[in-house]
């Protein structure tokens, strides 16, 4: 294309003579940007594949960068918890990642478990710490294989890192630091500590309801209940003594009724019942229906005649 426009350049020249050198003007232009334009493209390409040096740097920058959008995404997941009002406990033991690299932010362990106050306990143990307020959430990183006595462990060991200084001149109030027997664990059943978390059925971000200790209130409240059976089964005895006993043997009851009824129902199915006898007393039978107990004094009647 070069060759033409410039055997038209000099057609041109030769035909016209010297009176116009429009075009030859307009083909040293065309050469003189294609020749730009081929510099450009090698500056380029030395910039490309520059070699080692520049490629290392640009793989420095991009782990760089990824460490960055690391901790920013890490920052971005901190702040959410913020938000929802949760507090970092810590990281109950030491645990470690599939590299066997020590993990030291608790969001990053393999399990988050959740430590939510159901009652106002500040008042009743420790009081002016903020952990122990109703509502106040604690979440508390581990791994699957850690017992329950650990993550508790860290949660009272929290608990009395939040103890509040004593200030000049304010009155003494003796603050005694919280322990492990002061709790109870909750997750549908009340947690032993001896279990694992895996152990336990329980999985990552389940919340846990920490509450005063009930024990005596549990074993008050079981011995009502165990008083309250024993009661009711010397009633039911005393009650079945009322009732007149003619059988010998002492069964409480002197008519054997034969329930025949229906041996298929509406539907088809059959009742399937074992024995269609039942016993039971005539003077409660006869007081509750009378149509049943005159059945009774007609039996009885015709047993007479047949004597």
């Amino acid at each position: 294309r070069l060759q033409e426009q410039l055997w038209a350049g000099n057609d041109d020249v030769d035909v016209e003579g010297n009176g116009d050198n429009n075009n030859a003007g307009a083909v040293q232009d065309f050469v003189r940007q294609l020749l730009d334009r081929d510099n450009n493209d090698n500056n380029n390409d030395n910039n490309n594949g520059g070699g080692g040096d520049g490629d290392d740097a640009g793989d420095n920058n991009d782990n760089e960068n990824d460490d960055e959008a690391s901790e920013a995404s890490d920052d971005d997941v901190d702040a959410a918890e913020r938000q929802r009002d949760a507090i970092d406990g810590g990281i109950a033991g030491e645990v470690r990642d599939e590299q066997q690299i020590k993990i030291t932010r608790s969001l990053k362990c393999p399990l988050v478990l959740y430590f939510e106050c159901h009652d106002d306990l500040d008042e009743l143990l420790c009081p002016g710490n903020p952990i122990l307020k109703r509502g106040t959430t604690v979440f508390i990183g581990l791994d699957k294989n850690t017992k329950l006595s650990l993550v508790f462990h860290q949660f009272c060991k929290f608990v009395n890192s939040k103890i509040p200084k004593k200030k000049k001149g304010a009155a003494t109030v003796n603050v005694d630091a919280v322990k492990l027997s002061d709790f109870e664990f909750l997750h549908c059943t009340l947690l032993d500590a001896s279990h694992t978390v895996e152990a336990s059925a329980m999985m990552k971000n389940d919340r846990i309801k920490v509450c005063r200790e009930r024990s005596k209130e549990r074993s008050a409240k079981a011995e009502v209940l165990r008083a309250q059976r024993e009661s009711d089964r010397k009633y039911f005895k005393d009650l079945r003594q009322l009732l007149p006993d003619p059988s010998p043997g002492g069964m409480g009851c002197d008519v054997v009724l034969d329930c025949r009824g229906k041996v298929v129902d509406e539907r088809g199915f059959s009742q399937n019942v074992l024995a269609t006898t039942v016993r039971a007393n005539s003077v409660l039978i006869s007081q509750r229906c009378k149509w049943l107990g005159q059945k009774i004094s007609a039996a009885r009647e015709d047993i007479r005649r047949r004597a």
